[in-house]
């Protein structure tokens, strides 16, 4: 039996800048990533990151994927999609 995708499923792994637990156990979760083309393009954007999460009420957190420290990550949990989705552009 082959993957849903058809290929082998990728696994990372982030080292959030707050607890992540109250994040995930809301009922619609927002993931959002971002590649950066330099160390300081990815700082920029880490603390950008920052500055949503103290928006969130404790609901979002941020940080950068442990194999690839040039992809940040913000996650976002929400009580429904018409509340969420900060970070659509």
């Amino acid at each position: 039996m082959g993957t849903a995708f058809g290929e082998r499923p990728a696994i990372s792994h982030v080292q959030f800048a707050s607890d992540a637990t109250i994040t995930f156990k809301q009922p619609v979760t927002e993931i959002a990533f971002h590649t950066a083309n330099s160390p300081t393009e990815r700082q920029q954007m880490l603390e950008l990151f920052a500055e949503l999460a103290k928006y969130t009420n404790g609901l979002a957190t941020y940080g950068a994927l442990e194999e690839n420290h040039n992809v940040a990550v913000f996650v976002a949990g929400w009580q429904s999609v018409e509340v969420g989705s900060i970070c659509h552009v």
